[in-house]
């Protein structure tokens, strides 16, 4: 069977351990939390809780276990077999490992080596405490646009936060949207970044809020004539939709009908700004102010 020698059993290590080497170094290192631990088998096998890394050296750590003012200083080494975890989900990177880190590490004790060598199996950086490359979708709750956030019920992490930076990308189809553009109830299909657990923070690389397609179907609309580029086709013309207090830009071709109000051919000369215009046609996808006119009419005429 094998027997389990507890952090408690190794304390006559430490007296001798912290005479090795790093003795002008001391200092430089904070005490780690009092959970830390160590377990080693018989059979070499070793589990240690809460080791605080003292210093990175390539592939290499030198971490110490600490118990107050007594600790025993350990040297992790790494292969290309050892697996680096975050603290809570997902992998990280041995670059990622620094100075102060606080880690909970697998392995085995180095065969003829005459100090504590490891080499490591797997290594959690409890330290990490955010999730890379997380996703997050689901309706959002509430926007603060001044603080560059918002919040969402998430199907992945519950009611989470949503950060913007200014590299963020955040589109609404095949539009970019502002944040003071996104309203409570809007959904959010994927903002992918990294994942703060403590905080339930994603710091978004990139959102994407749905858009009702509906919005692009051939429709009526009704305004006032605004501007008129040219009374010849194609050509282009702004009315104002009083009901959605919005400017829209008809685009018109050279196969656009232009009718009196008795549905009836006439020209854009007849055109008087004022005057109430009815029209059909589809809202372009890549501007939501922009409608590709098929019939224009003229109310007044």
């Amino acid at each position: 069977m094998k027997t389990m020698l507890k952090a408690r059993v190794l304390w006559g290590l430490c007296g001798m351990v912290a005479l090795v080497a790093f003795g002008g170094l001391l200092t430089a290192v904070a005490a780690a939390p009092s959970r830390a631990s160590v377990s080693v088998t018989e059979d070499g096998e070793v589990v240690i809780k809460s080791a605080v890394v003292f210093q990175v050296i390539g592939p290499t750590f030198i971490v110490r276990t600490n118990w107050g003012q007594m600790y025993i200083r350990w040297i992790v080494r790494t292969d290309k077999d050892t697996r680096i975890l975050r603290r809570w989900s997902g992998t990280a990177n041995l670059g990622e490992i620094k100075q102060g880190d606080v880690l909970d590490i697998e392995g085995t004790l180095l065969p003829g080596a005459d100090t504590l060598n490891i080499v490591a199996k797997t290594i959690r950086n409890v330290s990490l405490d955010n999730e890379d490359n997380n996703l997050l979708s689901g309706k959002v709750l509430s926007v603060e646009a001044a603080a560059g956030r918002f919040s969402v019920a998430s199907r992945e992490k519950g009611t989470a936060v949503v950060q913007l930076s200014t590299s963020t990308v955040m589109m609404k189809g095949l539009l970019a949207l502002p944040l003071e553009k996104l309203a409570p109830g809007d959904i959010i299909l994927s903002a992918v970044g990294d994942y703060h657990f403590p905080t339930k923070t994603l710091r978004a690389r990139e959102v994407a809020v749905y858009q009702d397609s509906s919005v692009f179907k051939p429709r009526n609309f009704q305004g006032k004539l605004k501007s008129l580029y040219s009374t010849s086709l194609p050509t282009s013309m702004t009315v104002t939709i009083e009901n959605e207090n919005k400017d829209y830009v008809l685009y018109l071709s050279e196969k656009t009908e232009v009718w009196n109000k008795r549905r009836q051919p006439t020209s854009l000369n007849r055109f008087v700004l004022g005057d109430t215009v009815r029209f059909y046609g589809a809202i372009r996808e890549t501007d939501l102010s922009a409608v590709d006119a098929q019939v224009v009419r003229n109310l007044d005429l």
